[in-house]
C-alpha cells in the first residue's frame, strides 16, 4: 500500500497511528491535525485553498477511494486480462458479421437468379397458355367443319360449300415458341404463283420446242452449196 504522509506538516501515518488521516476532493491527503476548523462549516484545504470535502482513510472506505492507494500492477494486469478478452470478443464479432455478410451477398444473388427463372417460367407458362388456345380453337374449327360436311339429304354441293367459307379458318397453331406455320391466304397466293410460273415455263418450253422443229424442217428443203475453184 501506498504509504500515507500529510501534503500540509508532511507527518507519516506510521509514525503517529492515532491521528487519522482524510483524502480531499481534490486529491490531498490531510491529517486531523491540520484540519482547517471553521465554525460556518466553510473549509478550506490548507494545500490548495478550495473548498474541503474529505474521506477519512481506513480498512473499510469505500473502494473507488480505496483504489487510489492500492499497487498500479495489479491494474495493469487486470487491463491486460481485459484488453485481451474484449480484443478476442471484437474478433468473433468481426468474423461473425464479414460472414453473415458474405452469406447475405451470396443469398442475395441466389434470390435474383430465382427472380430470372421466374420471370422465364411466366413469359413460357404465358406462351403455352396462348398455344393451348390456339389448339382448341383449331380443334374446335375441324370438329364443326366434319359435321358441317357431312351428308345432308336437305343440303345441296352449294350449301354445304358456302358453309365451309363461312366458318373461319383459325392459325395452325405451331409446335415450337416460333410459329412459322403459313396462313390460309398465305398458301392461297403461294399456290397460285407457283401456279402461274408452271404455266410460264410450260410455254417457254413449247415454243422453243417448235421453233427447233421449223429450223430442222428448213435446213432440209434447202441444197448444198457447191464450192467453186478458180482455175489459174
Amino acid at each position: 500500500m501506498l504509504p500515507i504522509y500529510c501534503n500540509n506538516c508532511f507527518s507519516k501515518r506510521d509514525s503517529k497511528p492515532d491521528i487519522k488521516f482524510k483524502l480531499t476532493r481534490c486529491h490531498h491527503i490531510i491529517c486531523a491535525r491540520c484540519m482547517p476548523k471553521s465554525a460556518n462549516g466553510d473549509q478550506k484545504c490548507p494545500v490548495c485553498n478550495r473548498s474541503l470535502s474529505a474521506v477519512t482513510i481506513t480498512h473499510d472506505m469505500p473502494s473507488n477511494v480505496a483504489n487510489y492507494f492500492l499497487d498500479p500492477i495489479i491494474f495493469l494486469r487486470m487491463y491486460r486480462t481485459i484488453s485481451k478478452f474484449q480484443s478476442k470478443q471484437r474478433i468473433i464479432h468481426y468474423t461473425n458479421f464479414y460472414k453473415q455478410k458474405a452469406r447475405m451477398a451470396k443469398k442475395k444473388r441466389k434470390l435474383q437468379g430465382y427472380r430470372k427463372l421466374q420471370a422465364q417460367l411466366l413469359e413460357q407458362n404465358e406462351t403455352e397458355t396462348k398455344r393451348i388456345v390456339e389448339l382448341r380453337d383449331y380443334i374446335d374449327y375441324h370438329e364443326r367443319r366434319e359435321e358441317a360436311l357431312l351428308p345432308d339429304t336437305s343440303l345441296s354441293s352449294t350449301d354445304i360449300t358456302s358453309t365451309a367459307r363461312m366458318m373461319c379458318r383459325p392459325r395452325t397453331p405451331s409446335f415450337s415458341t416460333t410459329d412459322t406455320t403459313p396462313t390460309d391466304s398465305e398458301i392461297d397466293m403461294s399456290d397460285s404463283y407457283l401456279l402461274e410460273e408452271f404455266n410460264k415455263l410450260l410455254s417457254q418450253a413449247t415454243s422453243t420446242t417448235s421453233a427447233g422443229k421449223s429450223v430442222k424442217k428448213g435446213r432440209k428443203g434447202r441444197k448444198p452449196k457447191l464450192l467453186k475453184f478458180k482455175k489459174k
